[in-house]
This record gives structure tokens, C-alpha cells and sequence, in this order.
């Protein structure tokens, strides 16, 4: 696989190979094939989508909350996390009461080196496990 990938390279079978050239063992994932599933070093699943029209990867990490809290504790856990971790976005779903999803965006407009892809799935595992360590402290999120 080439060095850089360029915008009309870019698609979900680009990002399988690079990760199963990596041996990662990724997953086609969705109707179609529309997200690429792969484990981080944590274990946990990581979600890659390319969204051709903006030009972005998606990478995306969802978590179950614990029912033991209310929305308003899962909202100041969820703001508290989003003061300190930078470039990743916390979210709770309006359709999913027990839900949190970490997301981050990397733009492919100008190309991107495969590299960048890997070490920004590695980032957000490494980033997202630790904030959640260091800032559950109720204990919100399985």
C-alpha cells in the first residue's frame, strides 16, 4: 500500500487493507460494508467510516453506561471529559439513554499518510481508555 492515500483512493476496502496489512484483524462491518470495525490495544471496538462528501474518517468508540445514574451525572461526566481530553468528542444519543460515543475526525482532503490513520486508531484508544480511568469516578461506564 502506498505511502499516502489520496482522496480518490480513500474508501472502507482502503481502510480494511491498511489495517489487515498492519494484521489487525479488521471487520467490513454494516450494510455494504459501510464501517470498518478493528480492536484497539485496549480491546476495545473502534468504528472507521469514510465519509467521501466532507473528506473525513470517522473513527468512533461506544461505551454502555451503568444504570446506577441519573442524565445529569452522565452529562458532568460526559462535559467533565470533554474539558479535558483534547480532539475527541464525548456524546450521549437523544435515541439511546445508555450510551456514550467517543468520536474523532481526520481530515483526507490534501491526502493522508497510512501511518497517520494507524497512529490516530491508537491515539484515540490510548486517550479514550485513559480519560475514562482517571475521570469515572462514579463508576458510570461498563
Amino acid at each position: 500500500m502506498a505511502d499516502t492515500i489520496s482522496p480518490d483512493d480513500m474508501s472502507n476496502d482502503t481502510i480494511y487493507r491498511l489495517f489487515n496489512a498492519a494484521y489487525m484483524q479488521p471487520e467490513l462491518c454494516g450494510e455494504g460494508g459501510e464501517y470498518v470495525r478493528v480492536n484497539g490495544p485496549s480491546g476495545e471496538s473502534i468504528y472507521i467510516a469514510v465519509d467521501g462528501e466532507k473528506q473525513l474518517l470517522r473513527f468512533m468508540i461506544m461505551y454502555r453506561l451503568k444504570g446506577n445514574r441519573n442524565r445529569v451525572e452522565e452529562l458532568e461526566l460526559v462535559n467533565q471529559l470533554n474539558d479535558c481530553v483534547v480532539l475527541a468528542r464525548f456524546s450521549l444519543p437523544h435515541d439511546d439513554d445508555d450510551l456514550l460515543i467517543v468520536d474523532y475526525f481526520l481530515a483526507y482532503e490534501e491526502g493522508v499518510l497510512a501511518m497517520q490513520i494507524i497512529n490516530s486508531f491508537q491515539w484515540l484508544d490510548q486517550v479514550t481508555i485513559g480519560a475514562i480511568s482517571n475521570l469515572d469516578k462514579l463508576d458510570m461506564i461498563e
